[in-house]
């Protein structure tokens, strides 16, 4: 991880649209309201038109709710950055990290810089 860029194509990679932690979330939130009738074709889309009526609609919501952003309370992805012992990267990483959240804030991206 060489600057806060990397970093942020990396975690790119990760949280996607319609990403693994969104798909869970969603689950977990409105499973219950599919019909699983045998009609549906594509529960998927299904479940992500539930979430974009309750979660966008309802709230008054940006569209990039559902598919690229709601609210968890459940599923979170972790961010793990493996450090060597005595590596010089130990001491690169709140650099990078405050850089990166000053480059998210630049987007108007929402996260906190870790303690």
């Amino acid at each position: 991880m060489a600057n806060p860029i990397d970093l942020e194509q990396r975690e790119g990679r990760i949280n996607r649209y319609k990403g693994m932690v969104i798909r869970q979330e969603l689950a977990h939130k409105y499973a219950s309201q599919l019909a699983l009738n045998g009609d549906t074709q594509d529960l998927w889309a299904e479940l992500f038109a539930i979430a974009d009526r309750e979660e966008r609609a309802k709230r008054g919501k940006c569209e990039l709710v559902p598919y690229w952003h709601v609210d968890t309370d459940k599923f979170k992805i972790e961010r793990i950055i493996p450090l060597y012992p005595f590596s010089r990267d130990h001491g690169k990483l709140h650099s990078i990290l405050k850089t990166l959240t000053i480059y998210r804030l630049a987007l108007r991206h929402r996260r906190t810089l870790p303690d």
